[in-house]
């Protein structure tokens, strides 16, 4: 077997996430582990079959013994189910992190560090405790506040919310994948007690070589710029001081993978090392352990990033077969590094910088032999001119074909390793990335010879470290220059929607055949052909699906509503409201970029409070509807004022309809052009929409004498499905004329994820006794409605989801459009 760590890896990676999919107690893991061992022993044959076994089987059990609560005080054990005033002990495991909160009140600043809890004093006195907390405290951490240090601390602990939908940060599963199950907040710096300071360890002595290595980097520069902290971040992987803002351009152009301290980094490292150790004399031996010594030393000051320990790990292999004078494998490397890994922290398996460093180096190995044979013959001159006879434009190209070649198929193998990452994670495609990458990874690695050089003569020669610092900084700014134009281009990226897992899986199964160099070639070419016959019919499926469905998405919007919507036939979307200035960009925003939508057809307006469409104003630029509707009879406000300043610097047509018009399947029921109301939310708009034998009736936050002059109108008015907002004055609604339109469901929006709302449990309460299902944004989360031929399924970011079959109901009224 020639790559037997790639076997191993995988397999070993297969069972940790069978352990995190199939939550199987620890005991069955060990019965297979047993079951394998024996078969291992007992018949010959067996042996490949039951490692295998014993492989997977080991993955489960690490990944089972990491995640339960194996310890008696587990803070997992506490009943938490509300937040509850405690005082907590333990030490501080994380040097404290700054942020800034921006809500309705204004900006605050805040920090957030982890503490190892050691006590816990609640309701029942002391106790001890055990397990990590994410501790969350408003104000500005003091300089006792470090890591290392034993702390008291108040405040409210609790456990984290699950994520209100797809689009939002998972942030329980992000947390468990850190060992972190509870959270603390606490409203002031005053409530942390400082029981005895930070003992210094090896970790300390790291963290001041590397504020030494950052000082280094600045020599001789005038001024600390953004461009020098773009150096530090790339060549010490220190981002404290790195605003996020200047990573974007390239995170849109997919270079955001140079930022990771990987084998760019590291293998310039060693080799530099290596010769100038070779210069001085040192025997081929004696350089590969020093070599390595400052390799791991350089993986230390850097912060020990997964991506950095998997370069380690791969350049060690090398370095000791060459100390040793034994053969290596790069791809035995690299896999051994997954397997290290993922043997010391098991969940790093689904975290995104391992998945980003191991996918683009294994697209690397995989995909730059074959793309560099395609392009090379190109840039070649025509191999059957002699040398003889070559013109010195012939000599140019037959000296450049082979660096050039190599750069960029090394750029767009990783720009094609990372496209799944970026997709999946991010929700973008960079086209320009793939142009980019050959280009800017030479420019990184002068900025890393740069790096390295000055740190080299700090000592000794201090004009040229110097000098080294100015180069560094021309080369960095050059990047910086190269993405943001490349970034500011119109096709250079765009947003796209979810990554479906079956496209993951081909994309992947294409870079292991490629690798799996035991496998035959007729199988090879099987596997592609079934691979790439995988993906036709999968984009042949996701077309007719888009084409019959009819889908909407309410988002929990406080005191608000947010509703997308997608008729059939039609993959771009309408929206109706946003919600205020400040939740669109919270809440809104980040739906449309997992939807991956850039622009809307229709922007609907039920009416003009700030609550619902405040947020308009800000977006009308970057969306560009084709047209922004509203209630012919909405009642002129400051929300509306600004809206219409910004449709006439967009020249984007603003209509005003009434009740009686209908597009497509959506007809307008409410208000009418002579209804005149007192109050705005009673000339609120009413939609309805028609498909496939069901009708969903949006009434938004209609006021009490909109809803009789609506009922008056339309007596026979039926809907499966009434999405109504929650009223702001906390009116009772009227659940005798909610019954009389014999709905399967009811969703109420304008409540915030994770809130208990008491109108809307009273309406459920109600509407349960007369057999309708009530579902509310503030424990459902994000929900979606989806129509088919097959009938109505409601899903939602928590709970179990909601199927109504067409054929268990009879068809509802038609004609109910003629008041």
């Amino acid at each position: 077997m020639h790559q037997p760590m790639l076997h191993c890896s995988l397999l070993f990676g297969a069972g940790i996430w069978l352990g995190k999919t199939l939550c199987l107690p620890p005991y069955i893991w060990w019965s297979a582990c047993l079951l394998s061992q024996f078969a291992f022993i007992a018949r010959r044959p067996w042996r490949e079959l039951a490692m295998a076994g014993l492989l997977m089987g080991s993955g489960g059990i690490l990944f089972c013994i990491h995640s339960l609560p194996l310890h008696p005080s587990d803070l997992r054990h506490f009943e938490l189910r509300n937040a509850q005033q405690v005082t907590l002990r333990g030490q501080i495991e994380a040097t404290p992190k700054r942020h800034i909160r921006s809500d309705p009140a204004g900006s605050k600043i805040w920090f957030e560090t982890d503490m190892e809890a050691s006590a816990l004093f609640g309701t029942e006195g002391w106790q001890p405790a055990f397990g990590k907390v994410r501790v969350r405290t408003l104000g500005i951490p003091t300089s006792k506040i470090t890591k290392g240090a034993f702390a008291s601390i108040q405040g409210m602990l609790k456990r984290p919310l699950p994520p209100w939908g797809p689009t939002a940060q998972a942030a329980p599963d992000f947390l468990q994948r850190k060992g972190i199950y509870t959270i603390m907040e606490i409203d002031s710096v005053q409530n942390w007690q400082i029981l005895s300071t930070s003992n210094p360890g090896w970790q300390h002595v790291f963290e001041i070589l590397q504020k030494n290595a950052e000082n280094q980097l600045a020599v001789g520069l005038p001024i600390e710029d953004d461009v020098l902290a773009l150096q530090r971040a790339m060549v010490l992987g220190s981002r404290s001081s790195l605003p996020p803002v200047l990573l974007e351009p390239f995170k849109q152009t997919a270079t955001l993978h140079l930022f990771a301290i990987s084998g760019l980094h590291v293998s310039l490292a060693a080799g530099l090392c290596h010769g100038c150790f070779r210069l001085m004399g040192f025997s081929l031996c004696s350089c590969s352990w020093l070599s390595l010594f400052v390799v791991w030393s350089y993986t230390a000051i850097s912060g020990f990033q997964i991506s950095a320990i998997r370069a380690s790990i791969m350049i060690s292999t090398l370095l000791m077969g060459r100390a040793l004078y034994r053969p290596t494998s790069m791809f035995n490397s690299l896999f051994a590094a997954a397997f290290l890994i993922l043997a010391w922290d098991c969940t790093q398996l689904f975290q995104l910088g391992f998945q980003f460093s191991f996918a683009v180096v294994a697209s690397l190995m995989a995909w730059t032999g074959p793309i560099r044979s395609v392009i090379e013959p190109i840039l070649r001159p025509d191999p059957w001119i002699p040398r003889s006879h070559y013109t010195p434009w012939h000599a140019l190209r037959s000296r450049i074909a082979g660096p050039v070649s190599a750069s960029m198929a090394a750029g767009i193998a990783a720009w094609g390793g990372s496209l799944p990452i970026l997709w999946g994670f991010f929700h973008e495609i960079s086209l320009a990335g793939m142009l980019l990458n050959w280009l800017l990874i030479p420019l990184a690695g002068c900025v890393m010879a740069c790096a390295l050089g000055s740190m080299m003569c700090s000592i000794w020669m201090p004009f040229g470290a110097t000098l080294f610092n100015h180069s560094g900084w021309f080369w960095m700014k050059l990047m910086q220059k190269l993405c943001e134009e490349t970034s500011s281009l119109k096709w250079g990226h765009w947003q796209v929607g979810s990554l479906s897992p079956i496209l993951l899986f081909a994309l992947y199964t294409l870079v292991l055949l490629q690798l799996w160099a035991e496998l035959p070639k007729s199988w090879k070419q099987i596997g592609k052909r079934i691979t790439w016959a995988t993906l036709l019919i999968w984009g042949a499926m996701s077309l007719g699906y888009h084409r019959e469905t009819l889908r909407l998405t309410l988002l929990p919007i406080p005191e608000g509503d947010s509703i997308c919507l997608r008729f059939p036939g039609r993959r771009d979307y309408d929206l109706v409201d946003g919600g205020s200035r400040y939740w669109f960009p919270r809440i809104t925003l980040p739906l449309m970029d997992y939807q991956g939508l850039r622009s809307f057809r229709t922007w609907w307006i039920s009416h003009g409070d700030s609550q619902h469409a405040g947020g308009v104003a800000d977006a009308l630029e970057r969306f560009k509807p084709h047209q922004v509707i509203r209630p012919i009879a909405g009642k002129p406000t400051p929300t509306w004022g600004t809206i219409e300043g910004a449709l006439e610097q967009t020249a984007i047509p603003l209509v005003e309809v009434s009740a009686g018009v209908q597009e497509e399947i959506l007809s307008i029921l409410h208000p009418f052009v002579d209804d005149s109301f007192a109050k705005a939310d009673d000339s609120n708009a009413v939609y309805l929409l028609a498909y496939q034998s069901i009708q969903i009736l949006l009434i938004g936050d209609l006021g009490r004498e909109g809803l009789l002059r609506l009922s008056d109108r339309y007596p026979e008015l039926r809907a499966e499905v009434v999405i109504m907002n929650r009223p702001a004055e906390a009116t009772p609604a009227n659940l005798h004329w909610l019954c009389s339109l014999r709905p399967s469901i009811v969703l109420i929006t304008g409540i915030a994820w994770g809130q208990e709302d008491r109108w809307a449990n009273q309406l459920a309460k109600g509407l349960i006794v007369n057999g309708i299902e009530c579902w509310d944004t503030g424990r459902r989360g994000v929900i979606d409605v989806e129509v088919t031929r097959g009938g109505l399924v409601l899903n939602s970011g928590s709970g179990a989801p909601f199927r109504w079959q067409t054929s268990t109901k009879a068809s509802p009224a038609h004609g109910v459009l003629d008041p």
